[in-house]
């Protein structure tokens, strides 16, 4: 501000710098919202005091540190704001993340109790099947069409083991089916165990 001419009409005595700072003073006082910034008000004091005018120097200090006040009250109310934000903002993202995990461990358990119902609703037609026939050829080829359809195999056929590790259909009226391998195996696994 002591490099800028003095304005023209300044009288004698009088402070470029203070003419300076009371204009951009005056100007901020007319926008709406803008509030005196401290180093603004410093330099305001510092020019008074250098023209020996001590009180009104004195009286730009006090609002000078009143305005840094107010300032670092403001950066200390954003700053808590943010951190109040950051803290909503994570706990609403765990929050949906905890939502998401439940609704897919729901899914999966209505998908397991649908499976459950529907091997049920299976072994129950089958139970049913089983009753009504009562000759051993039909109830096994009953058996067999039913295990097919509930293994949701494309064939199936009911083998035995036969000499030398072999396998052979259980009736041999029944006519050759294209064999599962997944439901061999398991068939194997089982007459292993057995």
């Amino acid at each position: 501000l002591h490099l800028l001419p003095p304005p023209e009409g300044l009288s004698a005595g009088s402070s470029a710098a203070l003419h300076y700072l009371n204009r951009a003073r005056a100007l901020g006082e007319d926008i709406v919202g803008y509030k005196q910034t401290p180093a603004l008000l410093r330099a305001l004091a510092d020019a008074h005091q250098a023209q020996g005018e001590l009180p009104e120097a004195y009286r730009w200090l006090v609002q000078a540190n009143l305005a840094q006040r107010r300032l670092q009250r403001e950066e200390a109310s954003q700053q808590a704001l943010a951190s109040a934000v950051m803290r909503e903002t994570e706990s609403a993202r765990a929050e949906a993340q905890r939502e998401r995990q439940l609704a897919e461990a729901q899914q999966r358990h209505a998908a397991l109790e649908q499976r459950q119902v529907e091997q049920l609703q299976t072994l129950l037609a089958l139970g049913e099947a089983l009753t009504a026939e009562l000759e051993l050829p039909g109830l096994l080829r009953l058996l067999g069409a039913r295990l097919q359809a509930w293994l949701g195999s494309q064939a199936a056929q009911l083998l035995v083991p036969a000499e030398g590790g072999a396998w052979r259909p259980l009736l041999d009226e029944t006519p050759q089916l294209v064999l599962d391998t997944e439901l061999l195996a398991h068939c194997s696994a089982h007459a292993a165990a057995a």
